[in-house]
């Protein structure tokens, strides 16, 4: 498999992700300040309250709309590594819907 276009690959959103999912592993690792896991949440929940808001304003119901919601009820059940991860989880699959978008678009 060759690279014909970089572009592609999203480069600057696949490194946000990676770089959210480090900065995530940071605040396990290093547990000096556990109330630190709460920027890596807010910066992963970022892009979806983004996404989920625009949803809304089209009269959309997505997942992201489900996530905000899930999001604000693990905070307050003090569940926020979890929320956390599931929030990384959608963030690296909305990465690869882009990428499968990207190809079907190519390919017709």
């Amino acid at each position: 498999m060759h690279i014909k276009n970089i572009a592609d690959y999203r480069l600057g959103w696949l490194a946000y992700v990676v770089g959210l999912i480090g900065l995530f592993l940071a605040t396990l690792i290093f547990k000096t300040y556990p109330q630190l896991v709460i920027i890596p949440l807010i910066l992963s929940l970022i892009p979806i309250l983004i996404t989920a808001i625009k949803d809304l304003i089209h009269r959309k119901i997505s997942t992201d709309v489900f996530l905000i919601l899930a999001t604000i009820v693990g905070v307050f059940a003090n569940q926020t590594q979890a929320i956390t991860v599931v929030l990384l989880i959608m963030l690296v699959a909305k990465y690869v819907e882009g990428l499968i978008k990207k190809k079907t678009q190519k390919a017709t």
